[in-house]
C-alpha cells in the first residue's frame, strides 16, 4: 500500500472516492469500496483494505485542492478532507488451493491429507467459498463455508456459515468411525471471534472395540457456543524473530442437545532473535487444554487428540494419550488398547532456527526439544495427572523445512525419544506438510 501524507493519516479525512484508469478490470465492484472507505480517515481506509485480503498492491492518490479550496493544511488543523484516487490497484488470485499431509514411517496408515479449495470475490462483494477435505481414502471429512464481510460495520468484522458432512478422521488404536452433519455460524470483530455450533454425530463401534467406545454408540448432538481470540505481533509470519503469537479458544455445550462440556484450548508462542544477521531465532511455545464434562457422559468426539507436528513432534497422528483395554507393555498394535482421547494436555517448546536462504522459497534448519503430557480426568484430578512426572514425554529433534507458496511448510525431522509411554505410537524419522499461520 502506498499512499502521501501518511504522517497526517489519523486526520485525513476521505470525502469522495475516485477511480483512476488502472482499476477499469476490478472484479470488487466500484460501490463496495466507496462504501468501505467514504467517510474513513486515511489510517481507517489503509486499515481497511488490508483486511479485505482481496488486493496485493493499491496505489492511492490524494487530492487536497478540489476540497479545501486551495487553502494551505496546517499541522493544526483538527480534520483535512480530501478526495482520494484509487489510481491501480492489483487483485489476489481468486482461487486459492491449499494442499497438506501427515506422514510417519510406520507404513500401517495411508497419510492424513488436508485439501482446502477457496474462491475469493465471487460476486465483487468481497464473499468467498470454501471446500475442505481432510483424512485419507478410507477415512473424510469435508467442510463446505461462505464467508461473507459485514461491509457496512467498522472495522474487521464478518459473518460466515460453514456446514460439514461426512466421516470424520480418527485414528489408528481407535477402533470406532464417527459420521458428522453440522452447521456453524460466526461473527468475527477484529481479534475476536463468536460462534454457535451444531452438530448431529453417530459414533460406530468396531470389532474388538472396548467398552468404553461401546457406551458411546450411536446419535447424540452438540449444541455449542464458542469464543475465539487471536493477538499477533510478529514481524513476519514465515520467520518471525520478534513478536508472539496467542490462540485463545472456549467452548461451552449444553445450549440443548446431549453434549454438556466445558472445553478451553490455547496456544502462546514468543520469538527471540538470536544473532539478528545470521537469521537466527529462538521460539518458545506453550499449547494447552483442558476439557470438563459438565454432565456424567462424556464423548470421545470433545475430547483431545494431539494430531499434527505443530503441536507434539515425534509421534503419529494421535499416537500419544490415554487408551483403554490394552497391555501395559504392548508388543503389537493391537495390544496397546483403544485410543481415547485426552481431558487435558500440555506440551512446552523450545526451537532453534536458522533461515539458510529466503528465495527462489524459504529455506532453513531447526533443533528442538519438547516436553508434554495428554491424560483422562481420574482420580488424582487434572492438574495432578498433568504434572506427574510418569506421565510426561520428552523428545529433542533436527532437521530441515521449507515455505512456499501460500504457506505451505514442509518438515523433515530426526527425533530422539529421551522419554514416552509403553503404548505411544513414535516416530523417529518424520516429514510432515502443514500451513505456516
Amino acid at each position: 500500500f502506498v499512499c502521501l501524507m501518511a504522517g497526517l493519516g489519523e486526520r485525513i479525512y476521505i470525502n469522495q472516492v475516485k477511480f483512476g484508469d488502472g482499476t477499469e478490470n476490478l472484479k470488487i465492484k466500484q460501490d463496495v469500496l466507496r462504501h468501505i472507505l467514504q467517510g474513513s480517515s486515511l489510517q481507517e481506509a489503509t486499515e481497511k483494505l488490508k483486511q479485505l485480503s482481496v488486493f496485493s498492491s493499491v496505489v492511492l492518490h490524494l487530492d487536497v485542492s478540489e476540497t479545501s479550496g486551495g487553502k494551505r493544511i496546517h499541522k493544526t488543523d483538527p480534520v483535512i478532507p480530501v478526495n482520494l484516487t484509487l489510481k491501480s490497484c492489483v487483485e489476489e488470485r481468486r482461487l486459492r488451493m491449499t494442499l497438506g499431509a501427515n506422514v510417519g514411517t510406520s507404513g500401517d496408515r495411508p497419510p492424513e491429507a488436508l485439501n482446502t479449495i477457496q474462491l475469493n470475490n465471487v460476486f465483487g462483494r468481497t464473499e468467498s467459498f470454501s471446500f475442505r477435505q481432510e483424512g485419507s481414502e478410507e477415512r473424510r471429512h469435508i467442510m463446505l463455508s461462505f464467508n461473507k464481510p459485514l461491509l457496512f460495520q467498522e472495522g474487521n468484522k464478518n459473518i460466515s456459515l460453514t456446514g460439514q458432512w461426512g466421516p470424520k478422521a480418527t485414528f489408528v488404536g481407535s477402533k470406532y468411525s464417527e459420521h458428522v452433519l453440522g452447521v456453524t455460524t460466526s461473527y468475527r470483530d477484529g481479534n475476536h471471534c463468536f460462534s454457535y455450533n451444531l452438530e448431529n454425530r453417530t459414533i460406530t463401534p468396531h470389532k474388538l472395540a472396548t467398552e468404553k467406545i461401546y457406551m458411546e454408540r450411536g446419535n447424540n448432538v452438540k449444541s455449542s457456543v464458542q469464543h475465539n481470540w487471536r493477538g499477533d505481533t510478529r514481524n513476519n509470519r514465515l520467520f518471525p524473530t520478534q513478536g508472539y503469537k496467542c490462540d485463545l479458544d472456549t467452548e461451552i455445550a449444553g445450549v440443548g442437545g446431549d453434549a454438556c462440556f466445558f472445553k478451553h484450548r490455547g496456544n502462546f508462542t514468543q520469538y527471540y532473535p538470536i544473532r539478528q544477521m545470521q537469521k537466527l531465532n529462538l521460539a518458545l511455545s506453550v499449547d494447552y487444554g483442558v476439557h470438563v464434562p459438565l454432565k456424567e457422559q462424556n464423548y470421545i468426539s470433545d475430547r483431545f487428540f494431539l494430531t499434527d507436528a505443530s503441536v507434539m513432534r515425534g509421534f503419529k497422528l494421535g499416537g500419544m494419550g490415554p487408551r483403554k483395554g490394552g497391555y501395559p507393555n504392548p508388543s503389537k498394535e493391537k495390544d496397546r488398547g483403544d485410543l481415547v482421547g485426552g481431558d487435558a494436555f500440555v506440551v512446552a517448546s523450545a526451537t532453534i532456527s536458522n533461515l539458510i536462504t529466503a528465495s527462489p522459497f524459504l529455506f532453513g534448519q531447526h533443533m528442538y526439544t519438547q516436553v508434554g503430557n495428554s491424560v483422562s480426568l481420574g482420580e488424582k484430578g487434572l492438574a495432578k495427572e498433568l504434572a506427574d512426572p510418569n506421565n510426561m514425554r520428552v523428545i529433542s529433534g533436527v532437521g530441515v523445512y521449507g515455505v512456499i507458496g501460500g504457506g505451505v511448510k514442509a518438515e523433515l525431522n530426526l527425533n530422539h525419544h529421551w522419554k514416552a509411554a509403553p503404548t505411544d505410537q513414535k516416530n523417529t524419522f518424520e516429514f510432515a506438510l502443514s500451513v505456516a499461520l
